[in-house]
Parts: structure tokens; C-alpha cells; sequence
């Protein structure tokens, strides 16, 4: 009992020692607060105690190690499957209007399609470069010059009309017509003559051209005199000679009427030059008529020997040959010395660069419009521009227009001219192309095309910013764009051989080329020949990455910064 009260009684004696110590709590004073803050803070203790954290929170991120297929499961994450659908369906959707335009001559001289547009005005921000791209697909320059081709054919026309011969009596013939050309005679009797002439030499009988074995005579009167008749003057005899022109009059005259290198006399001269005419008999040549040797070998073939349809054949592709060589030696012959065939070219070229420029300004308005619509549609009208006022908001969007036009006025100009001359040059090389015939017009384009390659391709290896890799991958895709482009040109041509003809052979042709041009964009986005999408794919990685990890120091650094000022007695030694 004792010891309890005595343990107690000490219990007692330390609360009042406690009561008798403790002090009042002190209010504020504003002085001394005052004064603390006025103090100098100890800069070199607060860098020491944030470096002493520092050194606790940091990451050696060199230590963190993933493996490969981590990082391709990473890199998963940026593809986008929805990207790859459009960037298919819309070129293609967009090819569909595209060929209507064409097919209905809308915005085609112009140089506009709503891929062109759409791409300008989807591209484009008022911090963008203020340049039109002048570059203008291939398919749209081919039906510009085809249209140039065409109203030149359509001035050009073979009519039939009287004359009058020498001794009274009147004769049907053809005679080729052009505006601001000669008029002059399908076929020179003369020379047809001539050849025939030289064909017999002095004799009055000789082996028929278009069948080895069969003897055909000089004339009518000849070819009865073998028969032991006389002739009256009147009748026909199927084996008396007549001169037949391997590829027909009409033939030739609808294929060249549209060559702007070629005038009237020109073709004239061709379509009756020595390498055309055939001295056969008047049996093969009234079954002939205005059909190539082709066509009669699939037509009369049941009415001909095999012998005479290997000759005939075989004549046939000799005269196409030397008729297109001959086409083409006229061609070069008036590209260098005619000064009205130079005119007819320039003058062309440069129209169709006029024109060019005039879509390239239309282009100019459309892209801030189509900007100030979009954001509208986006943002709102007023909210889009931070206005109180639908009248405020209109005025803004309106004067940013003008500002962005008149601003950089001087800089479109210089563009314009730039691409009317890159036009001008692009069109005359495209309307000389289409003057060439035959093997030789395909090795010309194959030059043309090669050059247009080659000079997109010489800025791509000048380019020192790109590596080794990506210089390959752009020039793989310069050359794959543009044969397939090529590929649209001769689908359009296909077809209209096929006998669809237009509107439909455009516009099929502008689908099949963009899906074409898709396709083989999209299979060699997908095989990565050089491997480049995979490159750059860790390379945007890497980039993700190194910001996430600047992000962390930069949270780190927030935290460790001082939410007010320390003084050398507040921090602990």
C-alpha cells in the first residue's frame, strides 16, 4: 500500500512541475513576420539539400533495357488502321470526281481536280508557305493535249468534190481541207502512176504484188489482149494491174489530220510516198477497198490463199513501218524549219500555261476559304476567332483573308510566273511527244519521263538533312509514281481503242489510275524495301520517349522548387 502511495504521490509533483513550466501560446506579430522575410536565405544550404534529393529521386535511364518485341508492340501503337483505309478509300472516292470533272472539260485545262484541291486547301495554314505547287498530273496534261489534238483534227476534214479533166469529162475526187492550209488532193494520180510505170518497166505484164505467182497485165486492154478478146473500151478485168495503197487514204489521213508538226502537203506526201503503194490486181484491190491489209486478211480470209495472206501481212507491216518513219522524219524536218508549225506548238503551250495560271489563283482564294469554313465548322464562328459578335467574327476571318493575300501578293506572283514557264515547257514537250508515231514515239516518252525523273531526282540526292536510306525510299516512289501515271495515259488510250470512248474511258481511266497509283504506293509502304518506315518508327519512338523523359525531370524539378524562402536557422545542420 505504501509503495502506492508513494509512486502517487510522485505523479502529483510532476504535473505541477509540468503545469507550473508550460507557457501561453503568442500571437503574431506582424513586425517580426516582416522581418523574418527580409532576411537573406542561405542559397548555398538550399542547393545542397535539393542536390541531396536529387540524387535520391533520380533514374539512370540508361540501365532501363526493353526487348525488340516490346518495342514493335510499342511501335503498334502508331499505326493506325483506319489511316491506311483512308489513305485507299479516299484517293479513290476522290478519283471518282476527279474523272467526272475531266469527262464533263470542268477545271481540266485549268489544271483543277478535286484531288488537287482538296489536298491545297487540307494542306494549308496561314504559317504555311504561301507557293501553289504547279505540278499538274500527267493523265490531266494527256486529255489537255488530246483536246488540242482534236480541234485541230476537226479543221481538217476529206471531202469529196467535182473535177473537171482535161478532156471535159467529170470525176469524183478527195481533197484534204484545212483551215489557214493548203487544200490538196488525197491521192496524186501522178504518182501513183509513176509507180506503176516503173513497177512493169517496158513490159506489159508482170507478178502481182499481194500474190507471188500470179501474173497481172499493165492495163485493161491488156489483160483482154492475153485473153484473146478485144476490149471495148469500157469493161474491167480482174487481173489488170492497179496501184492499192497498203494502209488505205482514210486511214492515214484520220490518224495525222490532228499532228500539229504536219501540214496538209505533208500528209499528202506520206500517205502516197513509194513505200505505200502496191501494184496488185483489180480483183484484191476492189476486194481491199479502204481496209488495211490486217483487216482484209480477217475479213476475206476464206477467199485467199495462205501465201497471199503471209504476203499480205508481211506488206502491211512494211508499209507501216516505213510510213511511220517517214511521219516521223516530217515531224523533226517542220519542228526545226516550219515557222508555222513552231507557232501552231508554242502558241498552244502557252494557252494551255495561261490557263494553268488561272487555276493556280482560283487555288490561292480557295485555300484560306476553305481554312475559314473548316475552322467555322470546327470552333464556331465566333468562338473560333475569341469575337463577341457573329458581325466581329466575319470581319476578322474576312480581313485575315485580305491580309493573308496582300501580304504575300509579291511571293505568288513570282510563284505564277515560275510555274507558268515550268507549264509552258511541260506542254510543248507533251504536244511534240504527240506528234512522233510508232516505236519511236514510245522511246521518246520513255526519254521524256526518264528526264522528268531524273531532275526530281537530282534535288532528292542534293539534300543533305536526308540519310542514304530515305533518299533511296523517295527515289523508289518518285519512279513507281511515275509509271504509273504512264499506266493511266495508256489505260485511257486502251480503252478508247476498245471502243468505250468518252465520257466513260476518263473517267474509268482516273479510277484505275489512282487505284493503280494507291496500290503500289500502299504495297511499298508495306514491303519497306529499305526499311525506312521501321527507322523512323523508332526514331518517333526515341522522340516519344526522350520527352516523356523530359516531362519527369521537369515534374521532378517542380516538386523540388522552394514554396517559400528558408532562412540559415530554419534548416537543420
Amino acid at each position: 500500500m505504501s509503495d502506492r502511495l508513494s509512486r502517487l504521490k510522485k505523479r502529483k509533483q510532476i504535473l505541477k512541475q509540468a503545469e507550473k513550466n508550460a507557457k501561453k501560446p503568442r500571437l503574431v506579430d506582424v513586425d517580426a513576420v516582416n522581418q523574418f522575410l527580409a532576411e537573406e536565405c542561405d542559397s548555398e544550404r538550399i542547393d545542397s539539400i535539393k542536390s541531396n534529393v536529387q540524387n535520391n529521386f533520380s533514374i539512370d535511364w540508361d540501365q532501363i533495357k526493353v526487348s525488340e518485341k516490346e518495342v514493335d508492340d510499342f511501335m503498334e501503337q502508331f499505326n493506325s488502321k483506319e489511316a491506311a483505309i483512308d489513305g485507299i478509300i479516299e484517293p479513290v472516292f476522290l478519283s471518282l470526281i476527279d474523272g467526272s470533272m475531266r469527262a464533263c472539260k470542268i477545271g481540266t485545262k485549268q489544271g483543277l481536280t478535286a484531288s488537287r484541291i482538296y489536298n491545297e486547301c487540307k494542306c494549308f495554314s496561314y504559317d504555311s508557305e504561301a507557293g501553289v505547287d504547279g505540278r499538274v498530273d500527267r493523265l490531266t496534261e494527256h486529255l489537255v493535249e488530246s483536246d488540242n489534238i482534236n480541234n485541230l483534227a476537226d479543221k481538217t476534214s476529206r471531202v469529196t468534190i467535182t473535177k473537171l479533166s482535161r478532156n471535159g469529162n467529170e470525176s469524183k475526187v478527195k481533197v484534204l481541207v484545212r483551215e489557214d492550209d493548203k487544200t490538196v488532193l488525197v491521192r496524186k494520180q501522178g504518182q501513183m502512176d509513176t509507180v506503176k510505170s516503173k513497177y512493169f518497166e517496158e513490159s506489159t505484164s508482170a507478178q502481182d504484188e499481194f500474190s507471188p505467182g500470179k501474173i497481172i497485165h499493165e492495163n485493161r486492154k491488156a489483160a483482154f489482149e492475153n485473153d484473146g478478146k478485144e476490149w471495148n473500151g469500157r469493161d474491167v478485168h480482174d487481173d489488170a494491174a492497179e496501184v492499192d495503197h497498203g494502209i488505205p487514204c482514210a486511214v492515214i489521213c484520220d490518224e495525222l489530220k490532228g499532228n500539229k508538226a504536219l501540214n496538209t502537203e505533208d500528209i499528202q506526201a506520206i500517205l502516197n510516198d513509194e513505200s505505200n503503194l502496191f501494184v496488185t490486181s483489180r480483183r484484191l484491190n476492189n476486194m481491199k477497198r479502204a481496209m488495211t491489209n490486217e483487216e482484209f486478211v480477217k475479213k476475206h480470209g476464206d477467199k485467199l490463199t495462205e501465201t497471199e495472206k503471209q504476203v499480205l501481212l508481211e506488206k502491211g507491216r512494211e508499209a507501216r513501218k516505213a510510213t511511220d518513219s517517214l511521219t516521223n522524219k516530217k515531224v523533226v524536218e517542220n519542228l526545226r524549219k516550219d515557222r508555222k508549225v513552231q507557232k501552231r506548238m508554242t502558241g498552244d503551250a502557252a494557252t494551255a500555261a495561261g490557263h494553268r495560271a488561272v487555276g493556280e489563283v482560283l487555288i490561292v482564294f480557295m485555300r484560306p476559304l476553305y481554312y475559314e469554313l473548316s475552322d467555322c465548322c470546327k470552333e464556331g464562328i465566333e468562338r473560333g476567332v475569341d469575337a463577341s459578335s457573329f458581325k466581329e467574327a466575319m470581319s476578322y476571318r474576312f480581313n485575315r483573308m485580305k491580309k493573308y493575300i496582300e501580304s504575300n501578293a509579291k511571293e505568288l506572283a513570282q510563284g505564277s510566273v515560275l510555274n507558268f514557264i515550268k507549264s509552258f515547257f511541260s506542254m510543248l514537250i507533251e504536244g511534240i511527244l504527240n506528234c512522233f508515231v510508232g516505236i519511236f514515239k514510245h522511246i521518246a516518252r520513255a526519254i521524256s519521263e526518264g528526264t522528268r525523273i531524273l531532275f526530281q531526282i537530282i534535288p532528292v540526292l542534293k539534300d543533305k538533312t536526308k540519310s542514304a536510306v530515305e533518299k533511296g525510299d523517295a527515289i523508289l516512289k518518285l519512279v513507281a509514281f511515275s509509271a504509273t501515271a504512264l499506266a493511266g495515259i495508256g489505260i485511257e488510250s486502251m480503252l478508247n481503242s476498245m471502243g468505250l470512248g468518252e465520257p466513260w474511258s476518263i473517267i474509268v481511266a482516273s479510277i484505275l489510275s489512282t487505284v493503280l497509283t494507291t496500290l503500289v504506293m500502299y504495297s511499298l509502304d508495306k514491303i519497306d524495301l529499305f526499311g525506312l518506315k521501321k527507322s523512323m518508327r523508332r526514331a518517333r519512338i526515341s522522340e516519344a520517349l526522350e520527352l516523356m523523359r523530359k516531362e519527369t525531370d521537369d515534374q521532378i524539378k517542380n516538386i523540388l522548387e522552394p514554396g517559400h524562402r528558408l532562412r540559415k536557422c530554419d534548416v537543420p545542420t
